[in-house]
């Protein structure tokens, strides 16, 4: 390196130490306030006086709109730390290192169910979905309030709101914003992560449940807001000099790539371009859903201690209708492309905008006999099981970029040629119906046997005998013996539209891949409560699979069957107040199609106990993820896509992440240092996919406080 790159080397590691200190000063003090400061801890203590303990039972939701079985609020504190929402996942989610960046996950899984699908799934872990809205029926207001501040200027800022007008009325409001900004706009240091990662997301719900005062009559409505405006750097980039100045020659290679990026005391992320400096994706997802249902059941009469007469009704049947509006499209744009990056330009070298949009109205027409029961000494309704069966009617409307009609005109009396592009956008009009049934027991209740079956067909439509049958069994033999459980998935299902059509400005297919994908899913689990042991065995078999291969272009594998297997292990630990959680997870596949770990876990060393007499709940320890080497994606960012490559394999890295995470009644905190062993090494050999180095070490404090009043 030149003087001057040293010098600002040597000003940023000032800088950065500086920073560090002072939010580990801020971090001692805030927890010894809450620890030890009277004044603090009195307001905390003297907030929670409320019975909320005797509140909380009362305060249930249902996030089954058929069924409408109602849950209680999760109090744990167990892994609280892990606030990105692409890591609260069963397995670790690899992202581009800012949080709202592309993720994928480490472990296979294939979670798709019958319906269109554009085929962007890049962000869906930071978005709200229809079938996680929590409908609240609570006759106490409940409000939960999160922030999330990172020492590189991350935020998250979470409300959630729930209150009961009366006793058959309750709105709820649920509002998140994340902003992950990049090295350029941050106002702070300028190091961290690299240039061009912003990202910026807001998710917004808005829902009401009114019943009528005999309880027959329910209607359940949401609006549901998405929005992620997410920059793409299109990883990093190499400049010659750097090679020349650390005396290694310019030729681009991977082994240098690494090199370049690992070599952590000799280059800092300020030093590092990127290939793209002006490229957005954007997502917008907006909904509307309507439910009304009426109950046929019985009617109980309680009387009290006083004689007084108490109606209870208990619903037994239930048919219902809802009517869903929505709209989802998805963006990209460059308004300096770089020649360099893209491969090809169809129709412009001075802008990208490449664009797919899609409305859907639905309309659902179901019926439910409920094995609910009444016990008039508990006041209670158990609710044990649902028969459902209904018909959905799809109305799709598709619009996406065509093709694109090339008009010469004289423009000026020197006879000027100007050529103008008049792009063509199609209005493509489908349609689809589903028969759908389902059988459950309501998955909360003690029971010793669980079960979950559901089917689902297509009547006519675009995707016509696309199928999704699933069972879901649970049994457990006695608390000495454990249980076991099993899983079954068949399906056959139409292919995302953008792996079957896509045209831009930088890649080009039509009508491909059109053969329905087949699935054979399934897998047991041995679990032993006392033991806190759990071992899993899960088999996939895919026929017509859809991968994206090294162009970056989907390839439908007609020719070949690939068989998955994964082996998973969980098992917690035990001595005293110290625990010892460990997964670990084991894949193989028969085909060189998919970049998968072999091995793949996570440790999680703590002290979990009560302190200062009892007033907090700590858990102090970190975390050890690691993986065996492999060949991880690529990823295409005017696609949205993870992608195979066979250039590099990345080598064996653990990451550790420290945490402390603490609860004082209603409050829960969390301190995390992420990445706390960078640097320890003396490469860094950590990438998230390829030409995407991982996150770098980082601060975070989180505060999530509910309230019952």
């Amino acid at each position: 390196m030149n003087h001057v790159s040293i010098i600002k080397t040597a000003v940023n590691r000032e800088i950065k130490q500086q920073v560090w200190l002072k939010w580990l000063l801020f971090g001692v003090i805030l927890l010894g306030s809450l620890c030890l400061g009277k004044p603090l801890k009195a307001q905390i203590l003297q907030q929670d006086t409320i019975q909320a303990d005797t509140r909380y039972p009362y305060i249930q939701y249902t996030q089954d709109r058929h069924s409408l079985f109602f849950q209680n609020l999760d109090t744990t504190l167990q892994q609280f730390h892990l606030y990105n929402p692409a890591r609260q996942a069963n397995y670790e989610n690899f992202f581009l290192g800012n949080i709202g960046q592309a993720h994928q996950s480490v472990v296979f899984d294939f979670d798709r169910t019958v319906g269109f699908q554009l085929g962007f799934r890049q962000f869906n872990h930071y978005l709200y979905k229809e079938d996680s809205i929590k409908y609240f029926m609570t006759p106490y207001p409940m409000a939960d309030l999160q922030y999330v501040l990172a020492s590189l200027e991350e935020q998250i800022v979470g409300i959630n709101f729930a209150q009961g007008l009366n006793k058959n009325l309750t709105w709820q409001l649920d509002y998140r914003r994340i902003i992950s900004p990049s090295r350029e706009n941050r106002t702070s240091i300028p190091a961290g992560s690299y240039e061009n990662q912003r990202s910026a997301y807001h998710n917004f719900n808005a829902n009401i449940w009114k019943r009528s005062k005999n309880r027959r009559y329910n209607l359940i409505s949401h609006f549901l807001i998405n929005t992620a405006e997410v920059q793409q750097n299109g990883g990093i980039s190499l400049l010659p000099e750097v090679f020349i100045a650390d005396s290694v020659t310019s030729r681009r290679d991977t082994t240098y790539r690494r090199l370049y990026i690992d070599t952590l005391l000799q280059v800092s992320n300020s030093d590092i371009n990127t290939n793209l400096s002006n490229a957005t994706s954007v997502l917008k997802q907006h909904q509307w859903m309507m439910q009304q249902t009426y109950d046929w059941g019985k009617k109980y009469v309680l009387v009290d201690a006083d004689s007084v007469e108490y109606p209870r009704f208990i619903p037994k049947q239930r048919l219902g209708h809802a009517l869903s509006i929505g709209r989802e499209k998805y963006e990209y744009t460059d308004n300096f492309p770089n020649e360099d990056f893209y491969n090809t330009f169809k129709f412009s070298s001075q802008e990208t905008v490449d664009r797919m949009a899609w409305w859907n109205v639905r309309n659902e027409f179901f019926g439910v006999l409920l094995g609910n029961e009444y016990n008039p000494y508990s006041d209670v309704i158990n609710q044990k099981y649902a028969l459902k069966a209904g018909l959905t009617h799809h109305v799709i409307r598709l619009r996406y970029l065509d093709q694109l009609d090339t008009l010469y005109n004289i423009t000026d009396r020197f006879g000027t040629i100007d050529t103008l592009l008049s792009r063509q956008y199609e209005r493509d009009l489908r349609q689809s119906a589903v028969v759908f049934g389902q059988f459950v027991n309501n998955p909360i209740t003690n029971q010793a046997l669980k079960y979950w079956l559901e089917a689902k067909y297509v009547l006519f439509g675009f995707n016509w005998g696309d199928f999704d049958f699933n069972a879901r069994l649970r049994y457990q033999l006695s608390e000495q013996l454990g249980g076991v459980s099993g899983r079954f998935a068949l399906k056959q299902l139409t292919p995302d539209f953008i792996s079957q059509f896509y045209y831009g400005n930088h890649d080009e297919w039509r009508g491909i891949n059109d053969k329905k994908i087949n699935v054979l899913h399934f897998g047991g689990t041995y679990f032993h409560p006392k033991l806190r042991l759990k071992v899993a065995y899960d088999n996939y078999t895919l026929e017509d699979y859809i991968i994206w291969n090294e162009l970056a272009e989907p390839e439908q594998l007609t020719d070949e069957i690939i068989n998955i297997s994964r082996l998973s292990i969980e098992h917690q630990l035990k001595l005293g107040k110290f625990y010892l959680d460990n997964l670990i997870v084991l894949q193989a596949d028969n085909s060189n199609k998919i970049n998968l770990p072999i091995y793949w876990g996570r440790q999680s060393v703590y002290f979990m106990g009560n302190l200062f007499k009892n007033a907090m709940l700590a858990q102090i320890g970190f975390d050890v993820q690691y993986n065996t080497p492999y060949r991880l994606n690529a990823y295409d960012p005017v696609l949205g896509q993870f992608h195979l490559q066979q250039e590099e394999i990345f080598p064996f890295y653990p990451v550790v992440d420290a945490y402390i995470n603490m609860k004082v009644k209603r409050l829960k905190l969390f301190v995390l240092v992420q990445h706390a062993n960078q640097g320890l090494f003396r490469q860094k050999n950590y990438y998230m996919a390829q030409d995407y180095p991982a996150y770098d070490r980082a601060f975070k404090l989180g505060v999530h406080w509910r309230f019952f009043d």
